[in-house]
């Protein structure tokens, strides 16, 4: 069994280079035991076609149920660090670039867009760009894989749910997902304005999916 570290320090954007490469970066064990064997198995099942979210919609399941993290372990950005970097950087390279460089040609191929799909931060955004934080937390808001594949499905509009503040409220998510799909991108972006516009002169977390979804149908109108 292949165990689960975290990296005993944060790796930065000056040292992913020099890691991805080869170099060390010091880690150590988790609090409690986990093992990847259960993402290399997803990893290893994934269709030789399948590219971008459908990458994501086929591993969001397995890599939520391979790390039972409480959502304060899930947040120290140093576990998602050592996976993307130092265990899963093929599937990364793949995800986002299409394929993994070789060696020779890693400085060039390793753009500053790049970057926080090995990183992260513990912030919002942090966790939205990491490659396999993601996954593990669009899962765990909505706390339906059905509804998480769906989140996944399209980068557009999971950036306009899960990279706003009103993403991390469940009904606020969902609500967003049942207005979104289907939908323009253009619209999606200016429903997704007027939500987080919303939010600052409304408590949200005192509506309910409804009368989220109430405030999304106005907001569609107008657009």
């Amino acid at each position: 069994m292949s165990s689960v570290l975290k990296f005993t320090k944060n790796l930065t954007q000056d040292h992913l280079e020099e890691v991805l490469g080869g170099g060390r970066w010091a880690a150590e064990s988790l609090s409690v035991a986990l093992s990847i064997d259960d993402i290399e198995t997803a990893i290893a099942a994934l269709s030789p076609d399948s590219t971008q979210s459908a990458i994501d919609t086929a591993l969001v399941e397995g890599v939520h149920r391979a790390l039972p993290f409480t959502r304060r372990e899930a947040a120290d950005p140093r576990v998602w660090q050592w996976l993307c970097v130092s265990h899963f950087p093929s599937l990364v390279w793949r995800r986002w670039a299409g394929g993994e460089p070789a060696p020779a040609e890693l400085h060039d191929a390793l753009k500053v867009p790049l970057y926080p799909r090995f990183l992260c931060r513990a912030s919002l955004n942090g966790m939205s760009r990491n490659t396999l934080a993601r996954l593990w937390w669009t899962a765990e808001h909505l706390g339906d894989y059905d509804l998480a594949r769906s989140a996944l499905s399209n980068q557009d509009m999971f950036q306009n749910i899960f990279e706003r503040s009103y993403g991390i409220y469940p009904p606020a998510a969902r609500a967003c997902l049942g207005r979104f799909q289907g939908r323009k991108e253009s619209e999606i972006r200016a429903a997704a304005k007027w939500l987080q516009q919303a939010a600052s002169t409304t408590v949200l977390e005192a509506l309910d999916e409804p009368e989220i979804a109430a405030v999304l149908d106005e907001a569609l109108q107008e657009t």
